[in-house]
């Protein structure tokens, strides 16, 4: 596991972006179903509008994520090492935060479900 963390490796690297969209993407699933609820609210500014329009919201949630990880794949072929360290600290510390959004997702899921 800490070999993962520190590992800066470009198929490392690359591993971490697409682990990182599926938690996008699960962020997003999980929010859809707990704004269903009607207990939840989309606290993010920026998602809070976009989850008014459906293209809107699956143009900053799915294609615009996948294409910016497709450009960040074609551009870490050129990277140096100091960038690819840079890279692997910053992608540690967003898959961080993106799990842990995603944990609080499945607590409040789990707490609804026994509500009802």
């Amino acid at each position: 596991m800490l070999a993962m963390i520190s590992d800066c490796s470009i198929r490392n690297i690359k591993g971490k972006l697409a682990a990182l969209y599926i938690l996008n993407i699960t962020d997003l699933v999980f929010t859809l179903i707990l704004l269903g609820t009607g207990l939840f609210q989309e606290i993010n500014f920026i998602m809070r509008l976009a989850l008014d329009d459906p293209l809107l919201c699956f143009l900053l949630k799915i294609v615009l994520p996948a294409a910016l990880i497709i450009y960040i794949n074609i551009r870490i072929r050129k990277a140096s090492t100091a960038n690819l360290k840079k890279a692997n600290i910053l992608l540690n510390v967003i898959i961080s935060f993106y799990f842990l959004i995603n944990l609080n997702h499945i607590i409040w899921l789990v707490i609804t479900a026994f509500a009802a």
